[in-house]
């Protein structure tokens, strides 16, 4: 199942963080395991476990 949104990235600690739409989260099943995200930062694709490149958190999230 995909869904797409866009939303703002910020930082909490070190981590860097989105808030997913309420109507997203509601069809999230609970599963052992990750939710992979792919996302869009700058018109350039990365994956969420290689975000070395994010340095800004006023940058845009686009989950794919």
């Amino acid at each position: 199942m995909k869904h797409y949104f866009e939303a703002k990235i910020y930082k909490i600690g070190i981590n860097w963080a989105v808030d997913v739409p309420a109507d997203i989260t509601a069809q999230l099943k609970r599963e052992k395991g990750y939710i992979r995200i792919n996302c869009v930062f700058c018109d350039r694709a990365e994956r969420s476990r290689n975000n070395k490149n994010v340095r800004n958190a006023e940058n845009t999230f686009r989950h794919t």
